[in-house]
């Protein structure tokens, strides 16, 4: 089917024309195929659509994992920095109970 502004036709001589007189110009047109649903070239062509989403999928999927051990590995730096800034207020303050409790906490980290 060729749509040719308003008018629509089946001719295929007059897509020719166009394209012969108007090389620059866009064309659209609508491709009746039959029995697409047993040609193996064309379903190989729609598999690949679905081949690249589900590559693309686990591509992101691998960059959602890799981010969030990121994430977890700053938290877990963060949480550290943190217990050894109580160590150091611990030893200053001369508080040994405190500093015991605050490097077993460390040492599960």
């Amino acid at each position: 089917m060729y749509y040719d502004q308003k008018t629509k036709t089946d001719n295929l001589s007059s897509l020719l024309d166009d394209l012969v007189t108007a090389p620059t110009e866009s064309f659209y047109l609508v491709l009746n195929f039959n029995g697409k649903s047993l040609n193996h070239r064309y379903l190989q062509l729609l598999e690949h659509e679905k081949s690249d989403n589900f590559q693309r999928y686990k591509r992101f999927k691998k960059y959602e994992e890799e981010t969030n051990q990121m994430i977890e590995q700053l938290l877990k730096n963060k949480d550290k920095e943190a217990l050894m800034k109580a160590i150091d207020e611990a030893l200053d303050n001369r508080d040994k109970v405190l500093f015991n409790k605050l490097v077993e906490k460390l040492q599960e980290l």
